[in-house]
C-alpha cells in the first residue's frame, strides 16, 4: 500500500490507508464500514485483494463479528469490494478491492483512481515488521496478513474446524460463505423446523433459511447442540460460522456423546441377552408341557423314536451304554428333548 513521507529522508511516523474520497463522501455508507475499508486496505498493502478473516477484522476493530459482516455487506452492496473463492488461502476466499483492478465501483459514482505507488522493498519490509509487532501478525514475508492465528478470540479453536467444500462465494447478511453450485441450490429446500430452531438461537430469518437450505438439518442441528458448550459471547454469530465451516464438536460434548453411545450400546446388548433368555425359557416351558401331556407308555415309545432320529454318532453312543451307567439317562433325555423341539418346530440346540 502506498505511503507518503513528510520528507524523502524520514519515514512517516503515522500509518494511513488511502480510502477513496468517494467512499468518505457517500452518506449511504455507514461510518464504521468506511473505517473497515481502511483496515482492509491496510491488510491488502499494495495488492488488489486480501484474504483476511472476519474474526481478525473484528479483533482489530474491537467490534463483534456480526457488525463486521454487516459493514462488509454494505461495502459489497456499494460495489467497493467483492468476494472471490480461493482454495489456496486459509479462509477459502479473497476480498477484492474493486477499484484497484481498474473497475469503477457500481453505484458509488466514483471514477477509478490510480493504483497507489508501491513503497519498494526497503520501506515495505520495514512497514511489515512494524505492523507485525503492533498486531502480533504471523512473521511471514507474504504481504497478505489475512491468516488465522494459532489462537482465536472467537469460540472454537481453528484446529477444531474442518474445511467446508469450496463452491460459489455468496454474501448475504454476513461473512463470505461457500455454497454448493446453482443446481444444488435450485433443488434444496429449507426445513421450516430447522429454520425456527436457528431463529430461536438469534439468527435472522433470511440467514436461517439459507443455512437450513444449503447445509441441511443434520449439520445445523449438530452445531445448535454444540453451541452452549462453546460458551460464546455472540451466540448467533458463532452458530452461523460453525455451521458454514462445519466445526468439530467441542471436546466436552464429544466425550459426552461417546459416553452416551457406550451406555446405549450396553443397554442394547443387555436387552438382546434378556430377550434370548426369555425366548429360551418359553421354549423350555413348551418342551415340558409336551412331555407332561404323554402317558408313561407314550413316553417310552417317544424316547425310542427320538433315539432312532438322533444323529448316528449320538444314537450309537446311547445304545452302547448300559441302563445303570451315569451317562445313559443324560443322553436319552438330550435325544428326547431334541426330538420334541423338532416336533414343535423350535430351534434345535447343538
Amino acid at each position: 500500500m502506498a505511503r507518503t513521507d513528510p520528507t524523502p529522508s524520514a519515514p512517516n511516523p503515522l500509518r494511513f490507508s488511502p480510502i477513496p474520497v468517494a467512499v468518505l463522501k457517500d452518506d449511504t455508507i455507514p461510518h464504521g464500514a468506511k473505517v473497515l475499508l481502511g483496515v482492509i486496505l491496510d491488510f491488502a498493502w499494495s495488492d488488489s485483494s486480501t484474504w483476511v478473516s472476519v474474526e481478525k477484522l473484528a479483533e482489530v476493530m474491537g467490534h463483534g463479528i456480526r457488525t463486521i459482516q454487516m459493514w462488509m455487506t454494505s461495502l459489497k452492496g456499494h460495489g467497493w469490494i467483492r468476494f472471490e473463492p480461493d482454495p489456496s488461502v486459509k479462509t477459502g476466499r479473497r476480498i477484492v478491492l474493486v477499484w484497484r483492478e481498474g473497475e469503477a465501483p457500481g453505484g458509488a459514482g466514483a471514477s477509478v483512481p490510480e493504483a497507489p505507488e508501491d513503497p519498494g522493498p526497503g520501506r515495505g519490509e520495514a512497514r511489515r515488521k512494524s505492523l507485525r509487532s503492533q498486531w502480533n501478525a504471523p512473521d511471514s514475508d507474504s504481504p497478505d496478513r489475512g491468516r488465522r492465528r494459532s489462537t482465536t478470540t472467537g469460540p472454537g479453536h481453528p484446529q477444531d474446524r474442518r474445511p467446508t467444500p469450496k463452491g460459489d462465494v455468496v454474501i448475504g447478511e454476513g461473512q463470505g460463505r461457500e455454497e454448493p453450485d446453482a443446481g444444488s441450490r435450485a433443488t434444496a429446500a429449507a426445513n421450516p423446523s430447522t429454520v425456527e430452531k436457528l431463529v430461536g438461537s438469534g439468527v435472522t430469518r433470511s440467514v436461517a433459511e439459507e443455512l437450513a437450505r444449503v447445509f441441511g438439518d443434520d449439520q445445523v442441528s449438530r452445531q445448535i447442540e454444540a453451541l452452549p458448550h462453546r460458551r460464546p459471547k455472540d451466540g448467533a454469530a458463532t452458530l452461523v460460522s460453525s455451521i458454514r465451516e462445519d466445526w468439530a464438536l467441542p471436546e466436552e460434548l464429544r466425550r459426552a456423546k461417546e459416553k452416551a453411545a457406550r451406555l446405549s450400546e450396553e443397554r442394547e446388548r443387555r436387552a438382546r441377552e434378556e430377550s434370548i433368555k426369555r425366548a429360551r425359557r418359553l421354549d423350555e416351558e413348551k418342551v415340558s408341557r409336551f412331555w407332561a401331556s404323554m402317558t408313561p407308555g407314550e413316553r417310552e415309545r417317544f424316547v425310542e423314536e427320538a433315539i432312532e432320529h438322533a444323529d448316528p454318532e449320538q444314537r450309537d453312543l446311547i445304545r452302547s451304554l448300559k441302563p445303570h451307567e451315569p451317562l445313559y439317562r443324560a443322553y436319552r433325555v438330550a435325544a428326547r428333548d431334541e426330538h420334541i423341539r423338532r416336533k414343535l418346530g423350535l430351534e434345535v440346540r447343538d
